[in-house]
């Protein structure tokens, strides 16, 4: 009883510190967790932020030393995160960094932040004829593991358990980061054997190193000899490639491909933007075996796959989809629809989105360079857009780029070209016309003709200041 009241105050005295938000605290055997009491006034101290709110500086240490068990669980009307939490006393700063620094140094935060504040919703499309709307699961919960606890469960209680990813590029390297995190085990393959030792170095550093005592716990990475290989040891395979070709030989190839190790109980997760017959005949082949086949392409480029905020955009095996969503996609993801179980239609959105994108990443660079050769401000330009019915977070991202010419790779330009002529090949097949994105395709190849393919997309805006003047056919 006298270690159960000492957790208690501990606890207590933790949300002195946090008196803006109203915390309730239960005891469970030794343990103590506190809870967030009213969403409503969460709400009402709360904004959206990037990631993670300043409590999450000095909340696991403290709940560490009393050996309670920190978890926030609420409905929220709005994704959030709290960010406005006050300076706690000099003496419980002393007790949250053992030394007379405020804020904790770098190390520090990285060994003892929490689990991101983001919402991770996902999404099913009504039966057809139903009136019913798209539901939407929405749920929050955070949960710090301390003192090298084991790996904290999935939603649904599951243990964490390995998990294979192949494919570590811009966009793979991150989302099988934030799987690490989580607590997976990882078996990891990538082209260049190189690049994937480097990525397992970095992980192992990250969890054994400055990061000492990580919540990801006995988390292992396996950088395996081939694709094979990871579908052997794997029940649930992850697959981020850049290219359909890549993909048929990562999976088909007779040898070394990853179907001649896939059976009952195992499947496959497709990341990567592919054409629809590419992704059909990976479908087929996957069944043919008796596994499982989900395609997940992703909305979203380096940063959200980095930050865990990605858009997965799912069809195919509903099992598949209702074991990996709350273990995997919304690990790496803040949202993920399910479109149906017929091959092809998470592919189709995805196509769809990209093209979008494509043609506004030109509307853009047009603009951009009529301005200057207007002698106008592109600056200037920038905060109108920001100002106005077009503010967009893509606007505000890719045109300072342009502005400054430098095009770092977030989202590289020859898969926009490649997604554009996906799109115009769909909307061949469809008999839909698609002018705007046939145009936005040819300044793309422009542009990938003048040696911007592996930069980043805003780069496009090279090919209209190297040609004033429509190149002639």
């Amino acid at each position: 009883m006298k270690n159960d009241n000492q957790h208690a105050h501990t606890a207590h005295g933790a949300a002195a510190a946090l008196h803006s938000y109203p915390l309730q605290f239960e005891r469970i055997g030794t343990h103590c967790i506190a809870t967030l009491a009213s969403a409503q006034t969460v709400r009402a101290h709360a904004r959206v932020s990037s990631g993670h709110a300043r409590f999450a500086w000095h909340m696991p240490r403290m709940c560490s030393e009393s050996g309670a068990l920190f978890r926030s669980s609420a409905a929220f009307a709005t994704p959030c995160a709290l960010n406005s939490v006050q300076r706690p006393s000099r003496q419980l700063r002393s007790k949250v960094t053992d030394d007379s620094n405020w804020p904790p140094q770098k190390a520090w935060v990285s060994a003892h932040r929490l689990p991101r504040f983001s919402w991770r919703r996902r999404f099913e499309r009504p039966l057809a004829g139903t009136q019913s709307p798209r539901t939407l699961h929405n749920s929050l919960e955070l949960t710090a593991c301390m003192h090298g606890e084991a790996s904290a469960p999935d939603r649904k209680g599951a243990t964490m358990s390995a998990v294979g990813f192949i494919g570590l590029g811009i966009m793979g390297s991150g989302m099988a980061r934030n799987l690490f995190r989580a607590g997976h085990s990882l078996y990891v393959w990538n082209r260049t054997r190189s690049a994937a030792e480097a990525f397992a170095k970095e992980l192992v550093n990250e969890q054994c190193g400055e990061s000492k005592g990580y919540s990801s716990g006995n988390a292992q990475v396996h950088v395996a000899d081939s694709p094979r290989s990871v579908a052997g040891a794997c029940n649930v395979i992850y697959s981020m490639l850049s290219t359909p070709e890549a993909a048929l030989s990562v999976h088909l190839d007779a040898e070394r491909g990853t179907v001649q190790e896939l059976g009952p109980q195992k499947m496959l997760i497709e990341c990567s933007t592919l054409d629809v017959s590419t992704m059909e005949r990976l479908s087929e082949a996957v069944h043919q075996r008796g596994a499982l086949f989900l395609e997940a392409p992703v909305s979203g480029s380096k940063v959200p796959a980095q930050t865990g905020t990605l858009i997965f955009l799912c069809s195919g095996d509903r099992a598949a989809y209702d074991r990996v969503a709350s273990s995997g996609l919304d690990v790496m993801g803040k949202a993920s629809f399910f479109l149906g179980e017929r091959c092809g239609a998470g592919t189709k959105m995805k196509i769809v989105v990209n093209m979008i994108m494509g043609s506004m990443m030109v509307a853009l660079a047009e603009g951009a360079s009529l301005a200057e050769s207007c002698g106008l401000s592109t600056e200037t330009l920038n905060e109108i857009l920001g100002l106005g019915a077009m503010n967009s977070p893509l606007f505000s991202m890719k045109l300072p780029n342009m502005i400054s010419s430098q095009y770092e790779a977030h989202f590289p330009l020859k898969h926009q070209q490649k997604d554009l002529r996906f799109a115009i090949s769909l909307g061949d097949e469809m008999e839909q016309w698609l002018p705007l994105s046939a145009i936005a395709n040819e300044v793309f190849k422009a542009a990938q003709a003048s040696g911007f393919g592996d930069y980043d997309f805003s780069a496009v805006v090279e090919a209209l200041r190297n040609k004033k003047r429509r190149p002639s056919n």
